[in-house]
């Protein structure tokens, strides 16, 4: 998963990309012991959230 600046990357050129869903999307970047950063598709905000929470992923190879 990519990590919470690499997640705000691909929300910038999400358009380019393609295939995104207009939801939240997990960064691999941890907040705290039980939480995590998230990736706003929509508004391009970031958050954080419990990692029980069910959001989307976006698998990165390389960035």
């Amino acid at each position: 998963m990519p990590t919470k600046y690499e997640l705000n990357e691909i929300y910038l050129q999400q358009v380019a990309i393609g295939g995104f869903a207009s939801t939240y999307y997990w960064s691999s970047t941890e907040y705290g012991n039980s939480s995590a950063w998230l990736q706003y598709f929509v508004a391009g905000s970031q958050n954080d959230d419990v990692k029980v929470t069910t959001f989307y992923v976006r698998a990165v190879r390389a960035f």
